[in-house]
């Protein structure tokens, strides 16, 4: 980990207003490594001017510039002070529209990061009503349905980001088709795409008809084996949606989760944590 005085910061900043697109793109890339070694670091960059400075990037000619700006800012957003000095300088609609509108996976992929930090890292409700504004929810499904795993992972978690603090984003989703989706990538070979997509899924359940078509898909029993999943993150999750799944929609949920084969590896799981005690 390294430390970066003002002075420091202050450089690199200007270094991403005027040097050329190469400069540009080192710089950014260091803001973002520096933002995220520490929260002293990323408040220095903030001092500095470098949420400003960095969305400017954003409208780049250059893919590489354009994905190290992604890159920073999803970095400076890494607590809730860092979302709203992104939010404020103006980040969330030019992001939206790299989603749409870029050629290139690398800056896809950081854009939908950078996103989903500027909503699920603070809860932020009106920052995930902005982001859904840009009309990003059915673009994300779209590359979660037919993009590759590597694509899957960020997308999944833009989405995640969204559903957790905004109803009306999981409501989209649901609306949208995604709830088979959902279950069908629960059996992805990424950990963190089953991960996402089942947190996805947690918050789904509140409403009785997403969780009707949670059941109708065959969520139940691809929740119970991600129970089986040796990535704790992904246990959790599903651990979460069937726990959703009963808590909101009552005794005949709770039965079609026991009928699922849910007790066993839960009974397991709970063997296995009390050894490892």
């Amino acid at each position: 980990m390294s430390d970066v005085t003002a002075r420091g910061a202050a450089a690199l900043v200007q270094l991403v207003r005027s040097g050329n697109a190469a400069r540009q793109a080192a710089a950014a890339h260091e803001l973002g490594r520096l933002s995220g070694a520490s929260p002293a670091n990323q408040a220095v960059v903030l001092a500095a001017g470098g949420a400003p400075a960095l969305v400017q990037l954003l409208h780049s000619r250059s893919d590489q510039v354009q994905a190290e700006a992604c890159y920073a800012l999803a970095m400076l957003a890494g607590d809730a002070r860092g979302c709203a000095a992104v939010a404020a300088a103006g980040a969330i609609p030019p992001l939206g529209r790299l989603l749409h509108t870029t050629s290139s996976d690398g800056v896809l992929s950081e854009a939908a990061t950078a996103l989903a930090m500027l909503t699920g890292v603070s809860d932020n409700a009106a920052s995930a009503a902005e982001v859904a504004a840009t009309n990003c929810v059915p673009r994300a499904l779209q590359l979660l349905r037919d993009s590759s795993d590597g694509m899957q992972r960020p997308m999944a978690l833009l989405l995640s980001g969204l559903s957790s603090c905004s109803d009306a984003c999981a409501d989209e989703i649901a609306a949208l088709g995604g709830v088979p989706l959902l279950v069908q990538r629960l059996g992805s070979s990424d950990a963190r795409v089953q991960t996402h997509s089942a947190h996805i899924l947690s918050s789904l359940v509140r409403t009785e008809a997403h969780a009707a078509a949670l059941v109708e898909s065959g969520g139940i029993p691809a929740l119970a084996h991600l129970l089986g999943s040796i990535s704790a993150a992904a246990v959790c999750s599903a651990a979460l949606a069937l726990d959703g799944l009963m808590s909101y929609n009552g005794y005949s949920s709770a039965v079609a989760v026991a009928a699922g084969g849910c007790v066993a590896r839960i009974v397991r799981l709970l063997r296995r944590s009390n050894e490892e005690v």
